[in-house]
């Protein structure tokens, strides 16, 4: 704790007249800092002893507002209550009174606060004041809550505590009207707190929230780093922060503050929630579904923590154990209509389905994805290789076909798999049975892949298949459509300096050039072309001789030698 907040605890606890039997000082002092830091169970293990024989007003009540933010109603009363026997006629008994009726759904004595502020002001009860303030307004007197902070900084206008709890309230009621001019009076008052006492992490922490209610992000950004500067273990600002980072994307700093404060908090499930989302958005999946699998052994049915098992688990490659927590997340949230199934439910659904070698009812939900959202167009390519597992190369292909008329930038690995589909129809016995069908497929086939070239010309893939589709249209090879379309792949090839990577690639081409040769070499001798039959003569040994030096067995190409001799 900084000097200044220690002087601040002081100058209350003087105000309050405390008496210190039961409790130390330093203790009180810690205690304050907790509570503060929202870190209440760890306030209440040093509050709950030393009430059992205190008669401390301070203690008593900030006991009691533990419970109340707590909602443990019934021992935050007890408290209260015992303030109102301990304390009879000051400020704090008669705002007690009050605050237990609210509890006990009666309405508060107005006379109890009027009097409560009249008391507080005559001794100058900066500390009653202000819980006065933030009293009444709980209780819904929202018109003379401000009366008693203005009295309190009229006494003392360096008391801080009296801006932050108008801040407070400012702040709540902004969040119900969304009035500019309320977020304004809130951060006029945190900053007034901070004019006073500059390094007060509360005002500032509390002041980047309504940075953070009006978009201002960056400025919200600066107060919280500003306070982590001077305070590195403030567990208000650690969260804030966390969430900040999370809010606006920068999924890295948010795992890396929210996960500080998870370690040093006391934490709810709802903030396990929302770290076990920043881990995944950071793509910690691991550690995500670690937390995933610990909390729904005490909560099993919880279908965000399911959605999230699921999701984590794809990304794992832990299909099995993905598509069960999405199976049972779907049975927990049958109605669609409210929201409770996303867009991303269907899409991850969908890809364990696939992955799981269940096809058919992972296009269902991948196309239930697309209806719930039309841009996501990239999984028109998950339903077509769904459709490409299950033979259905007919259905692929419109699904390509969908991809792309909705999509600008379009990769060549697709164009790749619609030439590959295109290939698989035409080799079908149907297909391949009639002349005019096989050729279109085969030229669709070649279309496709002449694209790929197009789109990667560094890549041997779409040159060297265009050769294998052209040599599907000319199988006895003595047009020579293939030819050109080898000797661009072997150029590729070639460039790559990779002959052990890509031997079968050349022995391939070599293979072709060799007999394409052949071919010519026998319409030059035919032909009576002696210039011709020795040019192709010469080329087509030397193709059958590269093809020896890798494989010097090779029968084919021994014979072709052979011919020659």
């Amino acid at each position: 704790m900084t000097n200044i907040k220690l002087s601040i605890y002081l100058f209350v606890f003087s105000i309050v007249t405390l008496t210190m039997n039961s409790i130390s000082a330093q203790d009180m002092n810690l205690v304050t800092r907790l509570v503060e830091m929202g870190q209440y169970n760890h306030a209440k293990a040093i509050l709950v002893p030393a009430a059992q024989s205190s008669n401390d007003t301070y203690l008593l009540y900030t006991l009691a507002k533990i419970y109340q933010d707590q909602g443990i109603i019934d021992s935050a009363n007890l408290y209260y209550t015992k303030i109102t026997t301990v304390a009879v006629g000051t400020p704090m008994a008669l705002i007690c009174q009050n605050i237990v009726d609210f509890n006990n759904k009666k309405v508060p004595d107005v006379s109890n606060y009027n009097r409560a502020q009249k008391l507080a002001g005559s001794s100058k009860d900066l500390y009653a004041l202000t819980q006065l303030a933030e009293v009444r307004y709980m209780t819904g007197d929202t018109s003379n809550w401000k009366q008693s902070l203005e009295m309190a900084t009229k006494i003392d206008k360096k008391y801080i505590q009296a801006y932050i709890i108008a801040g407070g309230i400012y702040t709540k009621i902004a969040e119900k009207t969304l009035f500019g001019e309320d977020y304004g009076k809130a951060s006029g008052r945190y900053e007034q707190a901070l004019y006073y006492s500059p390094n007060n992490s509360e005002a500032r922490t509390k002041l980047s929230y309504i940075f953070l209610l009006a978009r201002n992000y960056g400025g919200a950004e600066q107060e919280l780093l500003k306070v982590l500067e001077v305070d590195t273990a403030y567990i208000p600002a650690l969260k804030s922060m966390g969430e900040l980072e999370y809010t606006i994307g920068k999924y890295s700093q948010a795992s890396y503050y929210f996960g500080k404060y998870m370690a040093i908090a006391e934490t709810t499930p709802k903030d396990l929630s929302k770290y076990i989302n920043i881990l995944y958005f950071n793509k910690e999946y691991a550690k995500s579904n670690e937390l995933i699998d610990k909390s729904l052994i005490i909560d099993p049915e919880n279908a965000v923590l399911l959605r999230l098992q699921g999701y984590t688990s794809f990304e794992l490659k832990k299909s099995s154990k993905g598509l069960d927590a999405m199976s049972k997340f779907f049975s927990l949230r049958k109605d669609i209509g409210n929201d409770k199934i996303i867009f991303s439910d269907y899409e991850y659904y969908g890809k364990l389905l696939s992955k799981e070698g269940k096809d058919s009812l992972a296009i269902v939900n991948l196309q239930n994805a697309l209806a719930m959202d039309s841009t996501k167009t990239y999984l028109y390519e998950d339903i077509a290789k769904a459709y490409e597992k299950m033979k259905d190369y007919i259905h692929a292909e419109e699904s390509y076909e969908k991809l792309i008329s909705k999509t600008s930038n379009v990769s060549a690995m697709i164009y790749f798999n619609m030439g590959l589909d295109y290939n698989y129809i035409a080799t079908d016995s149907a297909v391949a049975s009639d002349t005019t069908k096989f050729k279109e497929y085969i030229t669709l086939a070649d279309s496709c892949f002449s694209t790929v070239s197009k789109l990667s010309p560094n890549s041997h893939l779409g040159y060297i298949y265009r050769a294998r589709m052209q040599s599907k249209l000319d199988p006895e090879s003595e047009l020579g459509l293939a030819k050109v379309h080898y000797e661009n792949a072997l150029t590729v090839i070639e460039a790559k300096n990779d002959t052990v990577k890509f031997k079968n690639e050349i022995l391939e081409i070599y293979r072709y050039l060799g007999y394409y040769h052949y071919l010519q070499y026998l319409n030059e001798k035919a032909a009576k072309n002696a210039d011709g039959v020795k040019y192709n003569k010469d080329m087509s040994i030397l193709y059958w001789q590269k093809i020896l030096a890798y494989e010097p067995t090779d029968k084919i190409a021994l014979e072709a030698v052979k011919v020659f001799k």
